[in-house]
Formats: C-alpha cells, structure tokens, sequence
C-alpha cells in the first residue's frame, strides 16, 4: 500500500509533537512557499522531508517547553494559543 507523501510527513509530525493527527494539516508547495524547491527524487524527498520535519518540531518543542512549564497539563490547543499570546516564534526551519 503506498501512501502519500504528505500523509507520512503528517505523520511524522503529529508523533514527534506528541498530537493526534487531526491538528496536522499539510499545504501545497508552490513558489511562494518554498522559492526554490527542488524536483523530487523518489523515496529521498520522503527521508528528506520527514527527517526536516522531526528536526523542526524538536525546535518548536524546545520554544514551547517554557510555556508548557506556566500551565497546568495543557491541551496542545491551549498550549499554542498561550505561546502564541507570549509572543513565541511558532515557526521552524531545517536546513
């Protein structure tokens, strides 16, 4: 059974934040998302995307910890909304 691209990177990013799968949404690559995105080569785009992926959300965990810390169990809902509130950089890049 093959699956998408995406879904796997989905997937890969819901179990590295530790989130069910639905809070995960996927957009489309276009110019103006990522200027300079390369022709994909089979298998390797997939490695390379969901390993970029786990590294960025290890980024946005470690930017979210403080935040996590202040609240009482938080929903990953609450969470991002008080990190967001404070003025967290919720944004990642991995190069």
């Amino acid at each position: 059974m093959s699956r998408k691209p995406a879904a796997v990177v989905a997937q890969v990013c819901a179990h590295t934040l530790g989130i069910p799968l639905d809070l995960v949404s996927i957009q489309p690559s276009n110019s103006v998302v990522a200027a300079n995105g390369d022709s994909t080569a089979g298998s390797v785009t997939s490695d390379t995307c969901c390993y970029a992926t786990i590294e960025c959300c290890k980024i946005l965990l470690a930017r979210l910890e403080p935040v996590r810390l202040t609240l009482v169990d938080p929903t990953w809902q609450t969470l991002v909304s008080t990190a967001k509130a404070m003025e967290v950089d919720l944004t990642a890049v991995y190069m």
